[in-house]
């Protein structure tokens, strides 16, 4: 195979192949895993949040479900992709935890600011600023995760810190409810520091305070040597691979790779958000009813399933299956379809609750699985920018397309709010076979990739 390569400056790379370094203190290492989770996890607090506040949002700025699916979507989505390329491309070269400690402070920051929002356009803007903020943590956290861990046991961590969105978005949902009818039945509000804000925006103001703390922790994880890398940190004039030329070459794993991924997760995201609205309009359930009920579907089967996806990825690689993320998700998409296309649409809430709750441990258990193929596909120097493209083409089509193309379907096709879970349905009925036939057609590219890349770091 052949991989250009521009040389390395001093200092930018620190280790060569490293193969023969010793691992850093397992201990320490799941500690750092740990602390990146509970990132993961604010960050999808200050997220999920939004979804069960959609009731009150709507009555108070006077919005329509598709301009809802915006703030949930296109608002974060499009900050969030755009910056993390080149975020993504400072954490292969600077400091991982300068990098996300600096996001974790940007996110809470507007996060707050979306509570003292008085405009639809107000709280836009400042989804965007969260959009920024997050775009930082998962490139360099998923480049910090590969230098802490063999190949072996990378896909495993990376569930483990991928498990902080449905920690996240379960938290958000189970407590959002409790805390938003507390501060609506505290008249004493009046008279305090929140007095003149609405609930919903003190709910943003409580969420978003505990990032800072957040924020200092990450200052505590120490840089792991970056392993794979091409170039000792004095070594000058060894091979840096190049991004362009790689994309190229690799076109085919990377197209059906990103698209196979991002269709079940629209599927994902479509439940996060609209799952919900569901239970109140059709059922109706209370804020409190669904974010306790829902919250711990989200926390138990979500968690469960992106931990059962990382442990079968683990399982396949060790039983010498090149392909094995890919194939992971292969078999999760095809048990996914028929579970997330019945769920909306059962009788009872009860029903629903039960079809979500095998619809999201399967759907999830795809969600780790892109970082993890994209860490055994690719050389160090261009994980964290690979990561990141990735992001880039995924927020666009899940975090946009996901709530938004629910969204438009209830309001244009059938003009009916009532009618979000038909919607829902009809969007993981074509979704999920996408994403189960992209990933079908990308096995034998995949492993064309994994074998070029691995000849090319054992030449180098």
């Amino acid at each position: 195979m052949t991989i250009q390569t521009r040389a390395a400056r001093p200092g930018r790379s620190a280790g060569a192949s490293l193969g023969e370094a010793d691992w850093p203190n397992p201990t320490y290492a799941w500690c750092v895993v740990g602390l990146l989770m509970l990132a993961f996890t604010s960050s999808f607090i200050d997220r999920q949040i939004l979804t069960l506040l959609v009731g009150p949002i709507r009555a108070d700025l006077g919005i329509t479900d598709t301009q809802f699916s915006l703030l949930v979507g296109l608002a974060f989505s499009l900050f969030y992709a755009f910056w993390g390329l080149p975020l993504a491309y400072a954490a292969d070269r600077y400091s991982r935890r300068w990098i996300i400690a600096i996001g974790v402070f940007v996110w809470s920051v507007m996060t707050i600011a979306s509570g003292l929002a008085d405009s639809y356009w107000h709280l836009f803007l400042a989804r965007m600023g969260v959009g920024i903020g997050e775009a930082t943590l998962t490139p360099a956290a998923a480049s910090l995760i590969a230098d802490y861990f063999s190949r072996e046991r990378r896909g495993r961590a990376m569930a483990v810190y991928a498990t902080g969105v449905y920690w996240g978005s379960g938290l958000a949902l189970l407590t959002g409810g409790a805390v938003l009818n507390l501060i609506a039945a505290m008249p004493s509000l009046s008279s305090s520091a929140f007095a003149g804000f609405e609930p919903w925006q003190i709910v943003f103001f409580l969420v978003g305070a505990p990032g800072f703390v957040i924020a200092g922790l990450m200052l505590l994880i120490r840089e792991p040597v970056r392993r794979g890398a091409v170039g000792p940190v004095d070594g000058v004039g060894q091979a840096r691979p190049k991004l362009a030329p790689f994309l190229r070459e690799n076109a085919r794993t990377i197209l059906t790779m990103f698209l196979g991924f991002s269709f079940l997760g629209v599927v994902v995201i479509g439940y996060l958000t609209w799952i919900p609205a569901i239970f109140m309009r059709k059922f109706a359930w209370t804020a409190e009813d669904v974010g306790f009920a829902f919250g711990l579907i989200v926390m138990l089967f979500g968690t469960g399933g992106i931990l059962a996806g990382g442990w079968l990825s683990d399982r396949l690689i060790k039983a010498g299956r090149t392909d094995a993320p890919m194939r992971a998700g292969l078999y999760g998409g095809i048990a996914t379809i028929p579970f997330a296309i019945a769920a909306p649409l059962m009788p009872t809430g009860e029903l629903v609750l039960a079809v979500a709750a095998i619809a999201l441990f399967l759907a999830t258990s795809t969600q780790a699985l892109p970082v993890i193929a994209i860490q055994l596909m690719s050389p160090n120097a261009l994980r964290a920018r690979l990561a990141s493209i990735y992001f880039l083409f995924g927020s666009i089509l899940i975090f946009t397309a996901g709530p938004s193309i629910v969204a438009a379907v209830t309001d244009f096709v059938f003009r009916d709010d009532q009618a979000v879970s038909k919607s829902l349905a009809i969007v993981c009925a074509v979704a999920a076979p996408l994403g189960v036939a992209c990933l079908a057609v990308g096995l034998q590219s995949y492993r064309t990739t994994v074998a070029r890349v691995a000849e090319w770091e054992i030449q180098t």
